[in-house]
């Protein structure tokens, strides 16, 4: 619910800053402190909002967290020793900590992430769809495309970030394994073979990170060159519709914010 509302907060201050515009653009001095005010108000609100939101999305993960790794903790403990045996102890460290709070974090955020940009995404068609439809089409119809794009995109990605949490979880039971054994591997004398594998780990990390990093570069520069190519379409636009007389500036500037 707050969430919703300063989504709302946020899109009511776009429509208060295009009649502010179009104040200032026609010398109307008279209404400017009534804007002012609305506009000071509504975005003092919806900081104070997004502040809220954001310490109670942190106290309910901390405690979804908790209870989650709870749970898999009491399942290590009374799992059958063989079947516990099977999984490195560095790989159930990795997933024992960072799967559990990714896992946490996304159950207390994600559901409430798409109502409110779901909300924000109607709201926003709606808004514009008031002042000019042409313009309120063109909106929704770059809308799909460039959620296809992003599926394409985000199905690699995730298999660029699963090989590299692998090699995270290879890692660190490599380490972990490592100092638990410390004492025998010097009394073996081995130290210089763990030294040449701790190498080849580096190597895999290196390499693994930065063909995920390669792979994100051109996922942003792919998504902001196309986000940048229907924003500059819809600024063509505005600009053909103001020439034209049909909107004012203050109308330009809501369509583009």
């Amino acid at each position: 619910v707050m969430g919703l509302v300063s989504s709302t907060l946020g899109l009511a201050s776009s429509v208060i800053s295009k009649y502010l515009i179009d104040i200032i653009t026609g010398y109307q001095y008279s209404r400017l402190w009534i804007l002012i005010v609305a506009m000071v108000g509504s975005t003092a609100f919806s900081l104070v909002t997004s502040s809220i939101v954001g310490r109670i999305s942190l106290k309910i993960s901390i405690y979804v967290n908790n209870d989650i790794q709870k749970d898999i903790f009491n399942k290590i403990i009374d799992a059958d020793w063989q079947q516990v045996s099977a999984y490195q102890n560095g790989d159930l460290l990795n997933r024992f900590n960072s799967d559990v709070n990714t896992i946490s974090s996304n159950a207390v955020s994600w559901v409430p992430n798409v109502i409110v940009n779901l909300y924000s995404f109607v709201a926003t068609f709606l808004v514009i769809l008031h002042y000019d439809v042409t313009m309120a089409l063109f909106a929704f119809i770059s809308a799909p495309v460039l959620l296809l794009v992003s599926r394409r995109v985000m199905r690699k990605l995730r298999a660029y970030q699963k090989r590299v949490l692998e090699m995270n979880s290879g890692m660190m039971s490599f380490e972990t394994e490592t100092f638990y054994n410390f004492d025998s591997i010097k009394s073996f004398g081995v130290t210089g073979y763990y030294a040449d594998e701790l190498k080849d780990w580096q190597k895999k990390y290196k390499d693994y990170n930065l063909d995920y990093n390669l792979y994100s570069i051109k996922m942003n520069i792919g998504m902001t060159g196309l986000s940048t190519g229907v924003g500059l379409a819809a600024f063509g636009y505005c600009l053909f519709r103001m020439w034209t007389g049909d909107i004012s500036y203050g109308t330009m500037t809501l369509f583009l914010s």
